[in-house]
Order: C-alpha cells, then sequence, then structure tokens
C-alpha cells in the first residue's frame, strides 16, 4: 500500500459528543500538526483525580477534525486510514458517518474509509475519550499522540504491515526465512498475479528473488507463504543488529507491479525457537 504522513493541518477542541446536534467544527478551533498531546494544556492542580501519575492533570474528552478534498488519484482505490496511538477509547468518523472505534491506547489500527468519501470536501473526525480518573499509573497524555498515515491502494493489495518474515533454520552457511504476505483480491473479477519477493543485504544488494504464480478469485484473501535461502547469512544479536531488507510485489498478467510493501528483519536464532 502507498503511504502518505497525514500529520499536518488538523483542527483540535475540547469536548466532542457523537449525538451532538451541530456537527460544525467551533470558531475557535486550534490548528494543530500531529502528534499532538490534548492533556498536556490542562491545568495542573494538587487535588486532581489523577494525582502525581499524570503530572496532576485531568483527562477529558477531545475532538480532532481534517478537511481534505476528494481527487481523481483516490478513484477506484482502497482508502485507510492508518492510526498509531490515540490515547484512548477513539471513535472515527467521516462525514458524519460512524467509520469504527479503538478502545486500546497504545495499540496501532486501521480503519478502511473507502465507502464513505465523497466527490468535493471530506471531513475525518476522531473523538477521543480520556476522562476516566484516575487515569493511569504514568504519565499516558491524552488525543492522537503518535503519526496518522493514509494509506491507498488498488483493489489488489497487500493488506497495511501484511508482511511478516521468520528465520526457520539458520548456521554460518544458510539461512531459512519465511516470509508470509497477506494479499486481498477485493474485486469482481479472478485475477492472475504473481508474488515476487526479493531479500537484500545491509548495503542495498539483492541477495535473492523469488516469483510465484497464483490465481485469486473475487473477493478473495489468502496469505501466501514464500521460503527463501539466504546464502553466507549475517546473524543478528545485541552486539551486531545486522538488518536485511525485502520488498514484496504483486505482478499482474501483464508484468506490472500494482502493490507492494517492503520492510527490514535481522535473521535471529532466537526465531527459530519462538
Amino acid at each position: 500500500m502507498k503511504k502518505q504522513l497525514w500529520n499536518d493541518n488538523w483542527k483540535f477542541w475540547a469536548g466532542g459528543d457523537a449525538f451532538a446536534l451541530s456537527w460544525n467544527a467551533p470558531e475557535d478551533a486550534l490548528s494543530v500538526n500531529l502528534p499532538h498531546d490534548a492533556m498536556i494544556h490542562e491545568k495542573p492542580y494538587k487535588e486532581s483525580p489523577n494525582g502525581g501519575n499524570t503530572g496532576y492533570r485531568d483527562g477529558g474528552y477531545y475532538t480532532y477534525a481534517k478537511f481534505f478534498e476528494y481527487d481523481s488519484s483516490l478513484k477506484d482505490k482502497k482508502v485507510l486510514v492508518q492510526f498509531e496511538g490515540v490515547y484512548k477509547d477513539a471513535l472515527v468518523f467521516v462525514n458524519g458517518d460512524f467509520v469504527g472505534k479503538n478502545h486500546n491506547g497504545y495499540v496501532t489500527f486501521n480503519l478502511d474509509i473507502t465507502d464513505f468519501l465523497q466527490e468535493g470536501q471530506n471531513e475525518l473526525r476522531v473523538q477521543v475519550h480520556n476522562g476516566d480518573m484516575p487515569n493511569s499509573r504514568w504519565y499516558s497524555g491524552s488525543g492522537i499522540y503518535r503519526d496518522v498515515y493514509l494509506l491507498t491502494s488498488e483493489g489488489v493489495h497487500i493488506e497495511a504491515d501484511g508482511v511478516r518474515v521468520k528465520t526457520e533454520n539458520a548456521d554460518s552457511d544458510t539461512a531459512t526465512v519465511l516470509v508470509t504476505s497477506y494479499i486481498n483480491n477485493d474485486t469482481s473479477s479472478k485475477s492472475n498475479l504473481s508474488i515476487q519477493t526479493s531479500i537484500y543485504d545491509a548495503l542495498g544488494k539483492q541477495l535473492v528473488q523469488r516469483t510465484d504464480p497464483y490465481v485469486f478469485m473475487s473477493n478473495e484473501s489468502r496469505s501466501i507463504r514464500q521460503r527463501i535461502i539466504v546464502p553466507t547469512p549475517c546473524l543478528w544479536d545485541e552486539e551486531n543488529p545486522y538488518l536485511y531488507s525485502y520488498q514484496v510485489n504483486i505482478v499482474n498478467a501483464d508484468g506490472a507491479v500494482i502493490d507492494s510493501e517492503s520492510g527490514s528483519f535481522g535473521i535471529r536464532i532466537e526465531d527459530i525457537w519462538s
């Protein structure tokens, strides 16, 4: 999936109610860039039920909104929003329609907003409910305190963060790594595809490439497992944190790459035992 940082030009205000009669952003809403901590703006006081764990600051209810134009680049695309961290109890809306929620303040979550978009201006709204007190054993902050990304892809795509690499065997001569890729065909047509996986060393030199053909039926999701031999591996440990990189491509019947994902990994003996 194409991943675009989406931190700039958000509106923020205290308060928020999914059942409010007025849905417009207030005139005194602040313009903020993410990551943003709403709790730090609360006035500390000695009697706060949160106590010293949160700097004697109360939690609260907060709203974030981002306004963006729907343009031709999004047409026929799968569109998701990835939140790396919202503390906590987040409710997410697009153009006033409820899209999804996430209660855990410490995990990344993705929401598919494809079917909620409209021509012209769109609004993504996040309501954060962090008013429970006492709140935490440490300073949690409040709000969208980590990065937000806009994820876009074709109908046939790799899931967001949908590649896993695990060491199966390793010695000084060779290592076997298992690359699992989670592929979705969200179209109404059968697709003839190839999954092409390349492994690179720390300098970016390609070491090995494997390509396997598959047929995906309409609206089919599948995990593709590819075992790849890496010659003379450099093992990762605390003294030598050596990282390889991978790139997984989805290649259509015409030979064009329609989606890809890349990342890094270490070849670790510890992975064999887990």
